[in-house]
């Protein structure tokens, strides 16, 4: 399990941050900590030269429990933002990314800080988003295209489904490893996704995928009596591959959010359909994984197992 005290700095360190960045007559004027991610802390720090605040964000020393792609995503992330930025995708400019041991003893970013009316949602908030906000960014970030499919901090495949059967046998391998399934049911999810390679093969254009789309990774500003989305977060798990993943992975996470934002399966055809379910087949095997090496919690191995049954 992580050592979650990896994630906090003080600030002495955010100073070291800061003036690194800015120089040694740089001084900080106030210094909060956000919301943090799975792997992250994020800190809301102002200074003399930056009245309004920057966004340090840390992550694990350790990350030997993780998947490759995620031991190198902090780096990829400035890439991440510049291409989304490119595309007029609202997202935080990241200044600096800096490796372990370079400025402090933590790995991490520092961005602009985005102000914003409300991070976490109350009920009666939820009925006031503006969704066509939401689906007219997640459209633009679907509009980018890539040359290679694949993370973009990670392994590159000329063909998504390569990438989807090397991803799969990851989780598969990570699966036994850490002893939340079977070597028989993870030859099971391997041969069901190898049945279905045609329809991977039906995917030829990479699209950007952001894949981690839903309300805790946007900020929103209220206009009127509604909230608009004004700025897309935590880009770092970006992939470029088939839109319909994205699907998978907001319907795991939340579910009436993903309804209110997508193509109902009614609309879309017989093979987007069983593509679908079989990317939330394998993203709850990636969860399950996740949960295990992060909280030392299994009860995620039986949703995968349920997806899995349904394949039968």
């Amino acid at each position: 399990m992580h050592n979650w005290d990896e994630i906090i700095i003080y600030e002495r360190q955010a100073e070291a941050v800061v003036k690194d960045l800015y120089g040694a007559d740089e001084k900080i004027t106030g210094m909060s900590r956000l919301r943090g991610g799975g792997f992250n802390g994020i800190y809301h720090v102002k200074t003399n030269g930056k009245p309004g605040g920057v966004v340090i964000r840390v992550t694990f020393i350790n990350k030997d429990a993780l998947f490759d792609y995620e031991k190198t995503m902090m780096a990829g992330e400035k890439s991440t933002s510049d291409i989304m930025r490119a595309g007029d995708v609202p997202t935080p400019e990241i200044f600096k990314y800096s490796p372990y041991g370079e400025v402090i003893d933590r790995e991490y970013t520092v961005s602009e800080y985005v102000p914003h009316d409300i991070g976490r949602f109350h009920r009666e908030d939820k009925n006031k988003i503006d969704y066509r906000s939401i689906t007219g960014i997640l459209d633009k970030i679907h509009a980018i295209k890539g040359d290679t499919f694949g993370n973009i901090s990670g392994d590159k495949y000329y063909k998504w489904a390569d990438y989807i059967i090397a991803f799969s046998d990851k989780i598969a391998r990570k699966g036994i490893e850490l002893s939340l399934i079977s070597v028989k049911q993870a030859d099971k999810f391997r041969r069901v996704l190898s049945e279905n390679i045609s329809l991977f093969d039906e995917i030829k254009e990479p699209v950007l995928v952001h894949n981690d789309f839903w309300l805790r990774n946007l900020l929103f500003e209220k206009r009127g009596g509604s909230f608009m989305l004004k700025s897309v977060i935590d880009i770092d798990r970006a992939l470029f591959g088939d839109a319909d993943w994205e699907y998978a992975r907001t319907k795991n996470i939340y579910p009436g959010f993903a309804e209110k934002i997508y193509e109902s399966n009614k609309s879309i055809s017989e093979n987007r359909r069983k593509r679908r379910r079989l990317y939330r087949l394998i993203d709850s095997g990636f969860v399950m994984c996740i949960f295990k090496t992060q909280y030392k919690r299994s009860h995620m191995r039986y949703r995968f197992i349920y997806n899995l049954l349904r394949h039968t």
